[in-house]
Order: C-alpha cells, then sequence, then structure tokens
C-alpha cells in the first residue's frame, strides 16, 4: 500500500514556508540610483551624459565628458556633485579645483566648464526650478 502522508506533510510544510515569505514585502526602491549601476549605463549608451531620474522639476543625469568638457549655458539652475575623479571648474572666469564628493552650484544661464579632469572624472547633475533660475541670494553655510 501506498502511503501519502509523507507527500501530504512536505506539502504543509512548503505552504507554511510560502506563508512566511508573504509576510515579508519585496519592493524596488525607486528614489535611489547607484552610481556604479549608472556609470555602467552611461558606457554603454557611448553618450557622456544620461538621465537616470526625473520628479517634477528635478533632472538628474550622469554626466562623463570625454577630454573636453561642451556644456554650453543651461536655463534653469543646476548642481554637481562630483562622482569620481578631480580637476578644475570654471564658473564665470573663476577657477576652483575640484574631486570627488564636492557640490557646485550653477545659476541658470551661467558659463561654465569642467577642465583638467582625470580620465576618471565623472558628475551627477541635477537641473531644477524654473527656466531662468530661482530668485534670491546664495547662502554657503560651511566655511572654506
Amino acid at each position: 500500500m501506498i502511503q501519502f502522508y509523507p507527500l501530504y506533510a512536505l506539502f504543509m510544510d512548503f505552504r507554511k514556508i510560502i506563508g512566511r515569505f508573504k509576510k515579508i514585502k519585496f519592493t524596488i526602491m525607486i528614489n535611489k540610483i547607484e552610481f556604479p549601476a549608472a556609470l555602467q549605463m552611461l558606457r554603454e549608451s557611448n553618450k557622456e551624459f544620461i538621465k537616470v531620474f526625473e520628479n517634477g522639476s528635478l533632472e538628474v543625469e550622469l554626466y562623463q565628458p570625454d577630454q573636453v568638457d561642451r556644456q554650453t549655458p543651461h536655463e534653469k539652475d543646476e548642481v554637481y556633485i562630483v562622482a569620481s575623479g578631480k580637476g578644475k571648474f570654471v564658473l564665470e572666469n573663476e577657477t576652483t579645483s575640484i574631486k570627488a564628493g564636492d557640490f557646485i552650484f550653477v545659476p541658470a544661464r551661467a558659463n561654465h566648464q569642467f577642465i583638467e579632469f582625470s580620465s576618471d572624472f565623472s558628475t551627477w547633475v541635477l537641473f531644477y526650478g524654473p527656466k531662468e533660475g530661482e530668485e534670491g541670494p546664495l547662502k554657503n553655510f560651511v566655511p572654506s
């Protein structure tokens, strides 16, 4: 005579395991972008920049110029956060050294350019606000 009890018991144990997984919420965090994944997408695109995120007026890109920064002034205010590498940044004829982790604000329509940057240089670019930029004074709360 064939016994079905072991198979039934296995089925019941399987149901208990599945029941435990139902209590775990699996989510994909769409508000997080990992730098290595974005950099891989950028390299596969064969472009110098790609858009990686958008919400309301905020647009986020990853930018990696190839030897020369060919940017022109933009209609919106923008923020750069240097992701990797180092170099120099020119904003309206004023030059500063930059490195990974640095934050740079550029008002709408301002002339700016990265120069003398390393081959591994890349930066997050955040465009936001209305065309022509936001009104108001700049406030930097971190001493130089």
